[in-house]
């Protein structure tokens, strides 16, 4: 019987709510939330480890076996933490294309100048100087609830677990 370790790549369905009952991500759902089924209810493939997944998740995960099924619940701090008032600060609106309508509470996308990542956030406000950005996680201060089943497990090669780190 194959059990789930720390180094695996495995194949799950899981359904995840946010503390007000709405669903961000589902697996079985016919109509994908984030394109994780595209229409065609599959399993997640994901390698434990690499990220993907919410640390506190995977360890949740760690010692189930094929086929089993289980709920996990995550507090607010092994989810996605409380707001952080750091993460909400103004940037200059030059950085932003003078034909971009801003709204509040519009998603956008930039990139770190120090690291070259993507970095997301939301616009809370706006004026012709600055643009005023949340960069904290859409489920912070959220508790979360999934409903999980492994489908698949294999052990993951180093270079599958380092790849994508």
């Amino acid at each position: 019987m194959n059990i789930v370790t720390s180094k695996s790549e495995i194949k799950l369905h899981f359904r995840g709510r946010s503390s007000d009952g709405s669903t961000f991500v589902d697996t079985w759902a016919p109509k994908a939330l984030y394109g994780e089924s595209a229409g065609n209810p599959e399993p997640f493939k994901v390698v434990l480890g690499n990220g993907m997944l919410l640390a506190s998740l995977e360890k949740a995960l760690i010692g189930m076996t094929e086929g089993e099924k289980k709920k996990v619940n995550l507090s607010v701090a092994e989810a996605h933490g409380p707001r952080r008032p750091d993460a909400i600060f103004p940037v200059d609106r030059k950085l932003f294309p003078k034909e971009l309508k801003l709204q509040c509470g519009m998603p956008v996308t930039g990139k770190n100048a120090e690291t070259g990542a993507m970095v997301p956030a939301v616009v809370l406000a706006f004026d012709d100087e600055s643009v005023v950005l949340d960069h904290n996680h859409p489920l912070c201060e959220q508790e979360l609830k999934f409903e999980v089943e492994i489908v698949e497990i294999e052990e993951a090669s180093e270079p599958e677990i380092t790849a994508e780190e």
